[in-house]
């Protein structure tokens, strides 16, 4: 009975992704009179023109996506590792002040974020995207990469340091390849956070050379009245294929660090 409703499950959450890649291999007539089944004749015209749109807006996609991942590491591993193996004063309210911005809703910084970055001149370049990103992250992924650092065991850590070594050289040879599991869990995140974001890339955004994919995809149904939907369908395959390659790339990693604990930090 269990084996059985797994299965139902499992079908019915793959479902709607065997349905986008069926319909896109349809034309509009086909779409329109054989919803649910697919159609004998395979039409690749959807991907030809839902390419030359879609395409460009995956490469702005991947680009912010890079960026903020990088930055996000970049301000993040430092700053676990201080408040995970150094002592200083104040050490207990900045981390407390850096984990409250996970609490803010975003909803309420949306106003205040957009006239500061208008006011920087950001308005319509991908920096917009970029630095709210990762100012709305870096708070998460400190949080996690402190607690996974911490679970280090600490012999190895002074071992290191007896040797000679740094804090720099102890983060970069003993703590980081200790974390390989945890850091592809919150770049796999990170990646799917940014990439799947809207409604700031719709306000921030105004030029087409400029958009990222959720924003393009919005723009490629055209006409209300007259949607292409077997191309839309093609457009969102085309948009998932990067995601794709993330995960494959990542999955050992990435379930290997949920199950380390990355997660339940």
């Amino acid at each position: 009975m269990r084996a059985l409703i797994l299965v139902v499950l499992f079908g019915a959450s793959l479902y709607p992704i065997v349905f986008v890649a069926i319909s896109s291999l349809k034309t509009k007539s086909a779409f329109a009179t054989n919803y649910f089944l697919p159609d004998r004749h395979v039409h690749l015209d959807n991907y030809r023109a839902a390419a030359s749109e879609v395409l460009p807006s995956v490469w702005n996609s991947v680009l912010v996506s890079t960026a903020t991942v990088a930055l996000v590491l970049a301000c993040g591993v430092p700053a676990a590792y201080a408040f995970a193996w150094r002592r200083f004063r104040g050490q207990q309210l900045i981390y407390t002040v850096a984990i409250c911005t996970m609490m803010v809703p975003a909803v309420l910084t949306f106003v205040p974020m957009f006239v500061l970055v208008r006011d920087l001149g950001l308005i319509d370049t991908q920096w917009a995207l970029v630095l709210p990103y990762t100012a709305g992250t870096v708070g998460l992924s400190v949080f996690l990469l402190r607690a996974f650092f911490r679970a280090v065991p600490q012999e190895l850590v002074e071992a290191a340091k007896l040797d000679g070594s740094g804090d720099l050289r102890v983060l970069w040879h003993v703590v980081l390849p200790l974390s390989l599991p945890t850091l592809a869990t919150l770049v796999t995140l990170n990646v799917l956070w940014t990439w799947n974001q809207f409604l700031w890339p719709l306000v921030t955004i105004s030029s087409e050379e400029q958009r990222p994919v959720p924003v393009a995809l919005a723009f490629l149904t055209g006409d209300r009245y007259n949607v292409d939907y077997p191309q839309l369908m093609a457009g969102y395959v085309l948009s998932a294929l990067p995601l794709v390659v993330v995960l494959a790339i990542t999955m050992r990693a990435f379930i290997r660090g949920m199950l380390s604990g990355a997660l339940k930090a």
